[in-house]
């Protein structure tokens, strides 16, 4: 209980440290890519550190399966509700490219990478102060892991692809959803995943975290290792991905049209019956953009809590007024 209570200390404190320096970052530089790329790289860098421990707890078996199933929940859980927006996946991030930029899914993959391989270099370093004796034989032992994939490559690329394939479906299914029940879904979801393909390859669908807990782990080759958990998940995203626009499970960016100009009042007064059918983001609009429109003009009227789909959200986009788009693009 020892190393269970110094291991659950230690993700508090990361979770805590890392909340911080978001709120910071929203201080410094909300609304600019900068900010977007620093909260991406801060919220990466948590799930990878949260994983490495967890990680050395089912390693070690100190903790029951159950308990270990219980703990992937609430760490899910927990990063849904403080990534705010973040995807802390470059499946996430390259299923952007298809309705926002090349380059800002690049920019958005490398600070992923980078956060990853920043928290597979600091946990060491933190567990060679020996807070637990679970930290203690770790370091003993040189921090050595050991591959789950062995030699069945196959398998696990296609456990790799159908894990993220369902979690992409899921999350295209789960964006109507209200964002407090959204966040237990989809930490049921991880929790499913992980019980189901845990024991085949450790159920990552994610090739940042897989960089970071798995890549220096002992038992397969680099390229093996990519073709497992880099591979296997993108084809899995991108099989979703070629549907139709918006099923990638990952919001479409309606504001990469925009240059960052105020809204006009006569694209906000164009965009209102638009927005008359769709009540969550009328209600949106009337709460965050009254300073740019002003009191011109006819008010949103109470309408059904109907999805905004990304067909409705290109044809507002397309009476170019970014002020909507981009208060779209904060529902989820």
């Amino acid at each position: 209980m020892g190393d269970l209570s110094v291991s659950l200390a230690l993700l508090g404190v990361v979770v805590l440290l890392c909340e911080l320096l978001r709120a910071a970052t929203t201080r410094l530089f909300g609304g600019t890519r900068i900010g977007e790329y620093v909260a991406e790289s801060v919220s990466t860098f948590q799930l990878c550190a949260c994983t490495h421990e967890l990680k050395l707890l089912g390693d070690a078996g100190r903790v029951a399966p159950r308990v270990a199933l219980t703990l992937t929940y609430l760490a899910a859980a927990v990063h849904g509700a403080t990534f705010r927006g973040a995807a802390g996946n470059p499946c996430g991030a390259l299923a952007r490219t298809c309705h926002g930029s090349l380059p800002g899914a690049a920019a958005r993959v490398t600070c992923q990478f980078a956060a990853a391989a920043a928290a597979r270099s600091a946990l060491p370093f933190v567990w060679a102060l020996g807070l637990s004796d679970l930290h203690r034989g770790h370091a003993l032992l040189g921090f050595g892991c050991v591959s789950p994939v062995g030699s069945a490559l196959l398998r696990g690329a296609a456990v790799e692809l159908g894990c993220a394939f369902t979690m992409q479906t899921a999350l295209a299914h789960l964006q109507a959803v209200e964002e407090r029940y959204r966040i237990h879904a989809t930490a049921l979801l991880v929790t499913v995943l992980v019980y189901a393909g845990g024991s085949v390859t450790g159920a990552v669908f994610n090739p940042a975290l897989a960089f970071s807990v798995l890549f220096s782990c002992s038992g397969n080759t680099f390229l093996e290792l990519c073709f497992v958990y880099w591979l296997g998940p993108l084809l899995g995203e991108r099989r979703l991905g070629f549907g139709a626009p918006g099923s990638s499970g990952v919001t479409p960016d309606p504001t990469s049209h925009c240059s960052g100009a105020p809204c006009r009042k006569e694209a906000g007064l164009d965009l209102w019956p638009c927005v008359h059918r769709h009540g969550r983001l009328a209600a949106a609009l009337g709460r965050g953009c009254t300073a740019a429109f002003g009191d011109k003009g006819p008010r949103p009227r109470a309408a059904p809590q109907e999805p905004v789909t990304f067909a409705e959200a290109r044809r507002c986009r397309q009476q170019e007024c970014c002020c909507a788009a981009k208060m779209y693009a904060r529902l989820w």
